[in-house]
């Protein structure tokens, strides 16, 4: 957990890093939603251990007009098709994510930006039936949870002082295969996996 953390902080230092270097604009902070879903086929065929699940926590954020990097700290809850009955995974995320962004700005309060990028997700811990699973031999949580994902969506800027303003944000994340699910197809192209989120925020920026 501790090796974690700190690899953690180390690739936040060097995303926010590149911001000040260029100058951020703006900072804030809200609360973040990323619904989920991974499913998979073998030959053609549908397997039984599809999954969805959903996070929510918070996230902070500095913009420096043309580029926003994404801190973010979610809880959330993931369950199987072949559990549908169960209480599924418990699990705690960190995410750090960059984004290229182009503004187009209505008036002075209003504006829409797309964006495009990519963010990844760091397991801080996971609890099955309320036990934390640990690794053990082989078996490596990062293996099965952390990911690298390919960001794209809108966001919408609404000033509500000179300093102060509402920022939303809606995309879709093409989540790239797992560490465990790259093995699976590089041991045997028959597999085919689809992994995807859907990450929302809503939070309140602050200019300098």
């Amino acid at each position: 957990m501790q090796k974690k953390i700190v690899l953690a902080l180390l690739m936040t230092a060097l995303l926010a890093g590149g911001v000040f270097a260029q100058g951020f604009l703006s900072a804030g902070g809200g609360l973040a939603i990323s619904p989920s879903f991974s499913t998979g086929k073998y030959d053609g065929k549908e397997l039984d251990d599809a999954s969805v699940g959903f996070d929510a926590g918070l996230n902070l954020f500095f913009d420096a007009k043309y580029v926003e990097v994404n801190l973010g700290l979610l809880f959330g809850n993931t369950k199987s098709a072949k559990d549908a009955g169960g209480k599924g995974i418990d699990t705690t995320t960190l995410t750090l994510g960059l984004v290229g962004k182009y503004p187009f700005e209505f008036g002075t309060k209003f504006a829409l930006f797309p964006f495009l990028g990519i963010d990844y997700s760091i397991n801080l811990g996971a609890k099955s039936d309320g036990e934390e699973i640990k690794d053990e031999g082989d078996f490596k949580k990062a293996d099965y949870f952390n990911a690298l994902s390919i960001l794209l969506g809108i966001g919408f800027d609404f000033g509500l002082t000179d300093s102060i303003y509402l920022r939303l944000e809606a995309g879709y994340g093409i989540v790239l295969n797992t560490k465990v699910q790259a093995d699976l197809v590089s041991k045997d192209s028959k597999y085919v996996f689809s992994n995807g989120k859907i990450p929302a925020k809503l939070a309140i920026g602050f200019r300098f």
